[in-house]
């Protein structure tokens, strides 16, 4: 059998790793046997590699030039040398529909792109770092997808891992989460820059709410204490109190915390006004 000796320069642009390579393959032998062999015997098989482009050294321009052949239709010859550089096969992406639950809040037909390969974990990853970017601990109730041969929600069993995701189907996921603590020693610039109109913060190592009256003068709230539960925050009914405390994040650290009157009853959910120099609860 006559055999043909050539010499093959594989370039990996995502690493800048490179191999050359001498052959002596059987006459007929194309350019994709080639490269497909030559990626397997230096192992990139599993780097998921594709080819980018290929040259092939021309002896009368004493330069490498490129290939615009198909690589299965051109045929090795005796002392060919070429350069082949390969790259990360771009992942193909689709879009999966979603019905979100963030502590309870829902949120229909979401939209998510995600690779084709995804798996359930990898959607659960998008949907956290999506909806949830300000959370200190997450927790997945459920996730599920509709069955349309059913006609309902079908839940998905662990591990998601080894679950692929079926972008033809709807899924629907609940999660619950607790916010970042907001840090009461930080100064007054630090602390107008990063409040809400209201936040959890920790006081003496309880969870109170925080309703956000003033940024320039000074922070009023109504006591409520919170537990977590399954990192859930709720609401104990039997410890809402009508005392309320002033935060004046100006005032020395020893100093910034002061109890002021109380409301005449205990509320929850309320809203709070300043007008005329008083602060007046409503609702709740």
């Amino acid at each position: 059998m006559v055999k043909v000796k050539v010499c093959i320069k594989l370039v990996d642009d995502s690493s800048v790793e490179s191999k050359t390579l001498s052959e002596i393959v059987p006459e007929g032998t194309t350019l994709k046997e080639l490269i497909e062999k030559k990626v397997t015997s230096v192992g990139w098989t599993n780097k998921e590699l594709i080819v980018k482009s290929a040259q092939l050294y021309d002896e009368d321009f004493k330069q490498f030039v490129d290939i615009t052949e198909p690589f299965d239709s051109l045929v090795l010859l005796n002392m060919q040398r070429f350069e082949v550089h390969l790259n990360k096969a771009e992942p193909k992406m689709d879009i999966i529909l979603a019905d979100i639950s963030i502590n309870e809040t829902v949120q229909q037909g979401q939209k998510l792109v995600l690779p084709s390969d995804s798996t359930v974990n990898d959607f659960i990853l998008a949907v956290v770092s999506t909806f949830c970017k300000d959370a200190t601990d997450t927790a997945v109730n459920s996730v599920n997808y509709f069955d349309p041969d059913f006609n309902e929600f079908i839940d998905i069993e662990k591990p998601f891992e080894n679950v692929p995701i079926l972008f033809q189907h709807r899924y629907s996921i609940s999660i619950v989460y607790a916010k970042m603590p907001i840090n009461l020693n930080s100064d007054l610039h630090d602390m107008e820059s990063k409040l809400p109109n209201e936040v959890q913060i920790l006081l003496n190592g309880v969870d109170v709410h925080l309703t956000l009256i003033s940024k320039t003068n000074c922070i009023i709230w109504v006591e409520m204490l919170l537990k977590h539960i399954n990192t859930r925050i709720e609401l104990m009914d039997r410890e809402v109190f009508k005392s309320c405390l002033c935060f004046d994040p100006s005032a020395p650290v020893d100093s910034r915390i002061s109890q002021i009157a109380d409301m005449n009853y205990p509320r929850y959910n309320h809203s709070l006004v300043v007008a005329n120099g008083k602060l007046y609860a409503i609702g709740g």
